[in-house]
């Protein structure tokens, strides 16, 4: 087997409106070789994939490195007509998962069955990315040019090229296109910087150009763009001077642009404006980092990372960041303390090699600058959510209680893992004699829960897991990491790290003869009882937040004091002792 420890870096350029009409188009939706389209050789090396790594809709087109050759392949496009077409453009998305050495990935051009002529090319790295090609040569205004994408080189030094969405259409003269409106889809109140990305799509340089952005069609602010030099397939990005002073609720952004190149309209209007719907919050609060590493016990690049960078950081972090590893099963014989969990979440960030870091969703280099540099990032993020919880174990079953107060509205996925602080059981061939916060579970599953939530309404769930079919070493040893995650970008909005079980047990039975309401509260706690009691109220791990008190009748708790979360009310009475679970949302 391959080894396979290298990073997938993602580089993404921009996207590729297809104004005009596309004079071919393919998504592999059929096979590979799509019908029209040939492979002239290593024709074994293709193949159809129900993946989605070079970022389109699955399926797509692999080329695998196996069986291996030394050489030039190419997937080659049926013949189209271009006479009377000089200038056209060709797109594509793909990714390069890269393993190392020399080879060259690249687009040609021919007539008539003749000749390759390449027109762009790279060699070989870890990338991910959007590519636009505009070609003029002779090889255009033909009634039967052809392109094809080409590998050369040892297949051994790739692991896998990814391709999709392969488009060709014919070139505007002046093209001015925005493609994206930049930055979060969620915001803090007040002044909001807006950006965006604008590309030439055309054959003309852009020298000059206004662009408007409004909110909800209101209040448009345009600016002047000038002594500029975009050429075509290349991008720029704008940050507009003047900030939006963003209220709470969803809102859309709309960019345009206009009198391009002093000019008025360009060639194609249709790709002039664009718009993104945004999120911002009733309020915020601190941001709780999430470290997701993909790692195993065969992988001798993970050991290092974790004796050198890893571990001395989480023992500088212990209480101030959440940390989840997912033990893979390669490279090797790949780690006994594989699940099927952890390779959906190798999956969703299509992680190529071990080890791979992502922190707050973002992929970061696995290094103590990565580490460094990803935990300031989401240390000055604001956080979007209140997530209290707290876990109780029950022999084998682990029972999870959680309540989280969103600040957005969106839907997002809930995420709940249950590792091991310190497992010794998966030792294999890299040296590691122990291993941190492995994963054991994650509950439901590994896509988590989706949920649609609205600002400032309380969200509860629980969980209760039979551990004992799982991985799980010493029942004593879990913790809980708990997680919110935004599909749309992968980005992680808050997170909760549980390390130690609740030290009270929950017991009913006192309160056949107090009741405690309303549940949840707004702030004021109604007790009701015929009997002398104590009563006194907690937070999750124990720490008194209302003292002890004796009651002998009906009587309320002022909890408006506290802030929105869990508590747990402490009742004695005679020789019985209750804990119910209070939740608090002002």
């Amino acid at each position: 087997m391959k080894k396979n420890y290298f990073l997938l870096s993602l580089v993404f350029f921009f996207s590729f409106y297809l104004g005009n009409a596309q004079l071919l188009t393919e998504d592999f939706s059929a096979g590979v070789p799509a019908n029209g389209w040939t492979i002239d050789a290593q024709a074994g090396n293709w193949s159809q994939r129900g993946t989605t790594n070079a970022r389109g809709i699955a399926p797509e087109a692999r080329m695998n490195w196996s069986p291996q050759f030394n050489g030039t392949t190419r997937l080659i496009s049926p013949s189209v007509d271009l006479t009377g077409v000089n200038n056209v453009m060709i797109s594509f998305k793909h990714a390069i998962d890269h393993y190392g050495g020399a080879y060259t990935v690249g687009v040609a051009t021919r007539h008539a069955g003749g000749a390759w002529t390449s027109v762009w090319s790279m060699n070989g790295a870890n990338i991910q990315e959007e590519k636009l090609i505009l070609v003029n040569n002779t090889d255009t205004n033909q009634a039967d040019f052809q392109f094809c994408l080409y590998f050369s080189g040892n297949s051994y030094n790739i692991n896998y090229w990814y391709v999709d969405d392969i488009a060709i259409k014919e070139a505007e003269q002046t093209d001015l296109a925005v493609i994206s409106v930049n930055g979060d889809d969620f915001f803090a109140q007040g002044n909001t910087t807006i950006s965006c990305t604008v590309a030439n799509m055309g054959v003309n340089p852009i020298t000059s150009f206004n662009v408007t952005y409004d909110i909800d069609g209101t209040n448009p602010v345009t600016e002047n763009v000038n002594g500029v030099n975009i050429t075509s397939t290349n991008s720029y990005n704008y940050t507009f001077s003047t900030p939006w002073n963003a209220s709470s609720g969803n809102h859309n952004i709309n960019i345009s642009v206009s009198n391009i190149n002093d000019d008025g309209d360009d060639d194609q209007t249709a790709n002039n404006t664009i718009s993104k719907i945004v999120g911002v919050a009733i309020q915020t609060e601190a941001n709780f980092p999430l470290f997701e590493e993909f790692t195993s016990s065969t992988c001798a690049p993970c050991a290092t990372f974790n004796s050198s960078a890893m571990g001395p950081f989480m023992n500088n972090h212990p209480n101030d960041i959440a940390v989840v590893k997912y033990q893979m099963n390669w490279p090797g014989n790949g780690d006994p303390y594989y699940t099927e969990e952890g390779g959906v979440r190798r999956g969703y960030y299509a992680v190529s090699g071990v080890p791979s870091l992502h922190i707050g969703g973002n992929q970061y280099s696995t290094s103590s600058g990565g580490l460094n540099s990803g935990l300031t990032n989401e240390n000055n993020k604001p956080g979007f959510f209140n997530i209290d919880a707290y876990y109780t174990i029950d022999g084998n079953t682990i029972n999870i209680y959680e309540t989280i107060m969103p600040y957005v509205n969106g839907n997002f996925k809930v995420h709940t893992a249950v590792i091991e602080k310190i497992t010794t059981g998966n030792v294999a061939t890299n040296g590691e004699t122990q291993f941190e916060h492995v994963m054991m579970k994650m509950l439901p599953d590994a896509t988590g829960t989706d949920f649609n939530f609205g600002a400032n309404q309380l969200f509860q769930q629980s969980f209760s897991f039979d551990m004992s079919s799982t991985n799980v070493e010493e029942m004593d040893d879990l913790a809980v990491v708990i997680f919110i995650q935004y599909d749309n970008s992968k980005k992680v909005m808050q997170a909760k790290y549980l390390s130690t079980k609740t030290p009270l047990s929950l017991d009913d039975a006192v309160f056949e003869n107090v009741s405690l309401y309303p549940n949840p509260t707004n702030g004021i706690l109604n007790i009701t009882t015929n009997q002398e009691i104590n009563v006194c109220v907690t937070d999750l791990l124990g720490k008194t937040v209302v003292d002890s008190r004796k009651i002998y009748s009906n009587t309320t708790l002022d909890l408006s004091n506290l802030n929105n979360g869990i508590y747990l009310v402490k009742v004695n009475e005679r020789n019985n002792v209750g804990i119910k679970k209070i939740i608090l949302n002002k």
